[in-house]
């Protein structure tokens, strides 16, 4: 195993093996242990031999060899002097990157792993980047949830960040998270058990009718379906095959494939969008991306937009609950138990394990039914006309 004294230079003067992986350890006083492994495609990523075992600290350059020294460091005093010494001092930036890393990439789901970068970079980052840890105040953090305008948003991203700061702790880069004595804003989250009523649902309605494509047909479709907005936000044409909808099973929370029927209304807004092939909603270009690689992502801001054109406003509501609203409403149009649990993916009450193997049944011509019934309801509300009418 070679040996050299590690510099940023010599870092970056060290090539990828032929295959496989290369280790390169420091030959600094104090560092025995402490390298870097460089694979065969380029990647070079700190690593310590500790407590009998190869950690890995971090990828150069998105963690720097200071920063990585200053790990080293403290896992070697803790196993060769049992001491437990104050936390390195890490800055915001350097410890975030550590926790995308290590953490985000390796524990969460690819959707998870997203928006809890996304969150972080948008709200923290640029304002904490160059802090030390240890500096950072519980009054900061507070000052900066402030400055997000909305509650929703506020509260997703002070779970982001609580997420991280736990995570800085177990790692023993900091003793206390600045965010142990701040209460989640706008206090306990509600119980999911809310239900637009009849006025709230068709003011929704009427406002996604107003903002059009692509939120508003989006919601929509969430009110018409009844189906997750991931599942409507990224509908791509190829899973349309007539008057249905067959969605994949890596897109579902379930991972089993779906299948809806699609009632009149539905299939009409559907059909009425330009889009022949890939995503129906398209994130909007960035960068180098490409036009139509990601579905939509804009939920803060559409909910945003959404919610300035209701009037009065409704109290506190998310997307969410237009699936519940839906699966309520098809109850109350006598749509039986298993066919609302089909349309929602949801496995079926009071039905064996065996029998779920065995009976693959889709039920498409009841879903349609139960659909129809539901549009012919909403029709009758958004137009104030009776029902039958």
């Amino acid at each position: 195993m070679p040996h050299a004294k590690l510099t940023d230079a010599t870092i970056r003067a060290l090539q990828s093996p032929a295959s496989g992986q290369a280790d390169y350890w420091d030959t600094t006083v104090g560092f025995k242990g402490f390298g870097i492994r460089v694979s065969q495609g380029g990647r070079k990523s700190f690593v310590l031999l500790a407590e009998r075992r190869r950690m890995t600290l971090g990828a150069y350059p998105i963690l720097s060899l200071s920063a990585a020294r200053e790990l080293a460091a403290r896992t070697l005093a803790r196993q060769t002097l049992d001491l437990d010494p104050e936390p390195p001092t890490m800055l915001f930036g350097d410890a975030l990157n550590i926790y995308f890393e290590s953490h985000c990439d390796v524990v969460n789901r690819t959707k998870t792993a997203y928006e809890t970068k996304r969150l972080l970079n948008r709200h923290f980052k640029r304002k904490l980047e160059r802090s030390r840890l240890a500096d950072i105040r519980t009054s900061r953090i507070a000052e900066l949830l402030d400055d997000i305008e909305s509650l929703s948003v506020r509260r997703h991203a002070f779970a982001a960040l609580r997420g991280f700061f736990a995570y800085t702790v177990r790692r023993g880069l900091l003793k206390v998270s600045p965010c142990d004595r701040l209460e989640t804003p706008g206090g306990k989250a509600p119980s999911r058990e809310r239900v637009l009523e009849d006025g709230e649902l068709k003011a929704v309605w009427h406002a996604a009718e107003v903002i059009g494509y692509p939120f508003g047909t989006i919601v929509r479709l969430l009110i018409l379906t009844g189906q997750r907005r991931s599942e409507i936000g990224g509908l791509r044409r190829e899973w349309i095959k007539g008057d249905r909808v067959e969605f994949p099973a890596e897109v579902m929370k379930a991972k089993k494939p779906h299948t809806i029927a699609l009632a009149p209304d539905a299939k009409a807004i559907i059909d009425a969008i330009p889009i022949k092939t890939g995503f129906l909603f398209p994130a909007r270009r960035r960068g180098e991306r490409k036009p139509g690689d990601r579905a939509f992502n804009g939920w803060s801001k559409g909910k945003a937009i959404l919610e300035r054109r209701i009037a009065p406003a409704l109290p506190q509501w998310g997307l969410h609950d237009l699936r519940r609203t839906a699966s309520t409403r098809w109850a109350e149009l006598s749509v039986q138990p298993h066919i609302n649990d089909m349309l929602l993916a949801h496995t079926m009450q009071g039905v064996s394990p065996v029998h779920r193997v065995y009976n693959l049944a889709t039920h498409l011509e009841p879903m349609r039914e139960a659909l129809e019934k539901w549009e012919t309801k909403l029709q009758a509300l958004i137009t104030d006309a009776p029902c039958g009418t």
